[in-house]
């Protein structure tokens, strides 16, 4: 129950797993087509690509991550609660990561300020809304 919006009751548990793996693909697609919309133009094909597959290096180190810190707590029966608690830490620290990584990359071609832009327009906008979603009555 890692993304358990409001909604989520109407989807019949053996559809659970599909459903998440579907607003994970929605995340990834709205944030490509942002990344087609507004690619920045001082860029390189090669540092665009770089940019762009950041986030799925880190999703690799975060899947590692996850299964071993999911596998570890429930050794010793940790309360559901506090597991989902420690893997939406993780998933938090692991994101932050990744944003920080992109901004090193990024910044080695454009300013700050179209840093930040960047950031917010093509990482954050669809990490919000995935995050909107997952808390959505």
């Amino acid at each position: 129950d890692l993304y358990s919006p409001g909604f989520w009751q109407f989807i019949p548990d053996q559809w659970s797993a599909p459903a998440t793996i579907g607003a994970l693909l929605a995340f990834l697609l709205v944030r490509h087509l942002l990344f087609v919309l507004l690619r920045p133009i001082r860029i390189s094909q090669e540092g665009a690509n770089t940019i762009h597959h950041t986030p799925y290096n880190y999703f690799i180190i975060s899947t590692a991550v996850l299964l071993t810190t999911a596998g570890v707590m429930a050794v010793p029966h940790c309360p559901d609660h506090l597991i989902k608690s420690v893997l939406l830490w993780e998933t938090a620290g692991l994101y932050f990561l990744t944003l920080i990584r992109t901004r090193q990359i990024i910044s080695y071609y454009c300013t700050t300020f179209a840093t930040f832009l960047y950031l917010c327009a093509l990482e954050l906008l669809p990490a919000g809304l995935l995050i909107a979603s997952g808390v959505a009555l």
